[in-house]
């Protein structure tokens, strides 16, 4: 368990905000339960999801390595990193002791559906940063759009579509060095040109770039065509998935896993605009002086996320 009584009142605020363990009156549904009227045919969400990172947030053996790390320095630290891997282990109560050995195989969905659509805006406003989600305590799910077939409850909630709710999680500072910056893609978006008025079409949301709107089915109960947010959520990664790929076939979302890595190829070739200047004709054989310039073109820095993972190679060939 991490020592609260060691941290500062402002440090111990980014840990306890939020839903805590034990405290839901109706836990987060596996994602099996989704599948029933969500999966069925290739671009499902639940199909797209089982590749991504997010869904393999628990099987990243990044992650695991750095969980490994993290124990050993900070015994107990790791229920800080699992919180955010893991919302149902960590809102069930099995992620002390912090090396993860309490987790059930369920805990290894990662974020889960659920993780997402029951998160909702903390009454005192958005928990911004370190995994402090708000969960519904009720069956019904949020999303962006109503449903006349849906086999359960939904709340139209702007927070589920907004950088606000990635921000959640995908901001993070370390509560037993002073809140030092770990990650702070949610802050480097929030500066950036792209945050503002949501009616401004020069504007967006994280959603807008990592889950893109296509046409498509959101059920296979007979619901409509219609506009979609892609359930793929690619960022920069392209190794990990295609390392599960390889290394876990029991995971059984190889096929998955290797589109995930696909989509983020391409999506990559989004993130920035790459100009070669020079005043002078290239010669053979002779010195030749040029700059490149590299302009970033996605809604917060480039690269972004964990501190280990910011590395950036210009190949000039």
């Amino acid at each position: 368990m991490i020592p609260l009584l060691a941290l500062t009142a402002a440090a111990q605020d980014s840990l306890i905000g939020g839903t805590q363990p034990n405290t839901l009156g109706f836990g987060l549904s596996q994602n099996s339960a989704c599948e029933t009227c969500h999966a069925g045919w290739a671009t499902s969400p639940t199909e797209m999801l089982s590749g991504t990172m997010m869904a393999m947030a628990m099987h990243d053996p990044m992650f695991q390595a750095s969980l490994v790390i993290a124990e050993q320095d900070i015994p107990g630290i790791g229920e800080f990193c699992l919180r955010c891997h893991t919302p149902p282990g960590w809102l069930e109560g099995r992620c002390v002791p912090g090396d993860g050995s309490a987790l059930v195989p369920t805990d290894y969905e990662g974020i889960s559906c659920d993780s997402c659509h029951r998160m909702m805006q903390d009454a005192g406003g958005p928990l911004i940063g370190n995994a402090r989600y708000t969960i519904d305590d009720s069956t019904d799910r949020r999303a962006g759009s109503a449903s006349g077939r849906a086999t359960h409850g939904v709340v139209v909630d702007p927070f589920t579509t907004s950088s606000e709710l990635c921000g959640v999680c995908h901001e993070v500072s370390n509560p037993l060095f002073g809140d030092f910056p770990i990650e702070r893609t949610y802050s480097e978006w929030a500066a950036s040109a792209y945050n503002g008025d949501r009616a401004d079409p020069d504007t967006k949301q994280c959603q807008d770039c990592h889950m893109e709107v296509q046409q498509g089915f959101a059920a296979n109960s007979g619901a409509p065509m219609r506009d979609i947010h892609v359930h793929r959520m690619v960022g920069a990664n392209t190794l990990v998935p295609r390392i599960l790929a390889t290394e876990r076939p029991d995971l059984g979302v190889s096929a998955a896993l290797l589109a995930t890595a696909d989509a983020a190829e391409m999506h990559l070739r989004k993130a920035a605009t790459v100009e070669l200047v020079t005043d002078t004709p290239a010669v053979a054989g002779a010195d030749w002086s040029f700059q490149v310039v590299v302009t970033n073109e996605c809604g917060h820095k480039l690269p972004t996320g964990y501190p280990e993972g910011r590395r950036l190679w210009l190949e000039v060939v």
